[in-house]
């Protein structure tokens, strides 16, 4: 059995989901005299998963599944000198899902010889479930949410907020204990629920699940003010120039209705016209 080597790792995860992670790891050198390059590494899974090169790190059985990963530091490194840290990433893919971010490395090899140190733990405490989700107000394309802070011995990062309807499931991330959810549809219930996570991605226990119903949306009846200041501007032997200060809506102006007929009598001309002035 090959000694061992005075190397320690720590890991966390970066980006996950159920079938992809990103392996962050810091290797820190306590061997008592610097390392030289390039170096060889070999990583233990938990979980049988197909390796991608990444920052700093070149994966070199990356085409089949594997509880081992083999791969070398980027060799133009300059020597690690004891004591001295470095950072690389790699990416994990699970052919079969369920990526388990509490089940990190087993294991870890320097130039064939295993490392002796693991560095600190790595967290694998979730926080405490967010409690008291409650809707503070809903219109008919949103939904205001709130909810009690949840309880991590490494802190929370975050808060993530799952709604569903209709059986499709979406989520928006928050970093505090509040959230707007937009783009809505219009008299829809939406099961909700919330999720605290912290800087390892340890993701907690959900709250429990309210329903929400945007409501309809209302119709418009309320008319637009009256045009103001109407005006001739200008006259020729067949058309009448026209203008007049802008009307207001909360919906908005479409168009204004422009009606002339003859001094005396006359059948009655309608026009539609976009804007505040007008040749007739």
């Amino acid at each position: 059995m090959a000694d061992s080597i005075n190397v320690s790792f720590t890991p966390s995860w970066g980006s996950i989901s159920d079938w992809y992670a990103e392996l962050d790891l810091e290797m820190t050198n306590n061997t008592g005299t610097a390392l030289e390059s390039p170096l060889n590494i070999k990583i233990g899974l938990a979980q049988a998963a197909t390796a991608s090169s990444g920052s700093g790190f070149t994966v070199l059985n990356d085409a089949t599944p594997s509880t081992e990963i083999v791969g070398v530091i980027d060799a133009y490194l300059t020597p690690l000198a004891n004591g001295a840290s470095l950072n690389f990433t790699l990416g994990l893919s699970f052919p079969n899902g369920g990526f388990d971010p509490s089940m990190f490395p087993t294991g870890y090899w320097v130039n064939g010889q295993p490392a002796n140190g693991s560095g600190p733990s790595p967290d694998t405490h979730a926080p405490t479930p967010p409690v008291n989700l409650h809707a503070t107000d809903a219109t008919s394309s949103t939904i205001s949410l709130a909810w009690d802070t949840s309880t991590d011995d490494e802190g929370v990062a975050g808060y993530a907020v799952v709604y569903t309807t209709s059986g499709v499931e979406q989520h928006q991330l928050a970093t505090t204990t509040s959230a707007t959810l937009q783009g809505l549809s219009a008299n829809t219930r939406y099961d909700i629920y919330v999720v605290a996570y912290d800087a390892a991605r340890n993701v907690s226990q959900p709250s429990s699940t309210i329903q929400v119903l945007t409501p309809a949306v209302s119709p418009d009846t309320t008319p637009p003010t009256v045009p103001g200041n109407l005006r001739i501007t200008g006259t020729q032997s067949t058309s009448v120039s026209l203008a007049w200060d802008a009307s207001t809506d909360s919906s908005g102006i479409k168009n204004y209705i422009v009606q002339c007929a003859p001094q005396g009598g006359g059948q009655y001309h309608r026009d539609f016209h976009r804007h505040y002035r007008h040749h007739q």
